[in-house]
Formats: structure tokens, C-alpha cells, sequence
């Protein structure tokens, strides 16, 4: 009988620990069976991986001088990834080293509500700003 008592003590201390532990995450407890989906925040999907690797073409080009070039491999990634907000600041980058000045502000207005999440991108882009209004 004293076996039973301590085994049952064990179940219910279990028991409560496994609800504490939900809560104390934040997280409501599954019915049996149940899973939770997966977090997929840092996922990247083929559209952007496509994209990333087109700016990355684009970045050697224009290391090299090509800005033709150079703004094709942008272009195709914007159209690839509309939402790469990277693809949109080297597409203002590149208009403005070859002096085309009223279609960087475009681009980069494109380029700044992408990246409103990114301090380091919207510092990269309030430079090229204070380098057009000089």
C-alpha cells in the first residue's frame, strides 16, 4: 500500500510540474495527441533565396564597375522577390552612382517600408539619403 501512496504522489507531482512548465512559457497546454506547428519566422523561401542569390550577382558587378550590369542582376531580384527590400536599396545604390538622381528616392522609399525592421539596413539607407541632399 505504501508503494501505491508514493506512486501516486509521483503522478501528481508530475502532473502539475508538466502544466506549471506550459505556463510558465507562456503556453496554454495541448489536449492529448495534439502538436504544436512549427515556428517557421527564420524560414526562407525559394522566391527569396532566388532573389538573395541574384544580389549577390548584382554586388559583384558592381564591385567591378558594371552598373548595367550590376542594376539587371537588382532588377531581376525585385522581380523574383518583390518583397526583398535589399534588391530595392541597390537599385537606388546603383542609380546613384551613375547619377541618376530622381530615381533613387523611389527606390529607396521602396527600400526603407521593406527593411523598417532592419537598424542596420535603415542606416545604410539614411546615408544614401544625406548623400543625394548634399
Amino acid at each position: 500500500m505504501r508503494i501505491s501512496g508514493v506512486f501516486l504522489t509521483l503522478l501528481i507531482f508530475s502532473a502539475v510540474s508538466s502544466f506549471f512548465s506550459c505556463a510558465s512559457l507562456g503556453k496554454k497546454p495541448l489536449p492529448p495527441g495534439a502538436r504544436r506547428a512549427p515556428v517557421q519566422e527564420t524560414t526562407v523561401g525559394p522566391e527569396r533565396e532566388a532573389s538573395n542569390a541574384l544580389i549577390e550577382q548584382g554586388k559583384s558587378k558592381l564591385e567591378a564597375g558594371h552598373y548595367d550590369k550590376a542594376f539587371d542582376f537588382f532588377q531581376e531580384s525585385v522581380n523574383v522577390d518583390p518583397t526583398n527590400g535589399v534588391g530595392f536599396y541597390y537599385l537606388a545604390y546603383v542609380k546613384y552612382k551613375t547619377g541618376e538622381y530622381q530615381e533613387v528616392a523611389n527606390f529607396l522609399e521602396k527600400a526603407e517600408a521593406l527593411l523598417s525592421s532592419s537598424k542596420e539596413w535603415q542606416e545604410r539607407i539614411d546615408l544614401l539619403k544625406g548623400e543625394l541632399n548634399r
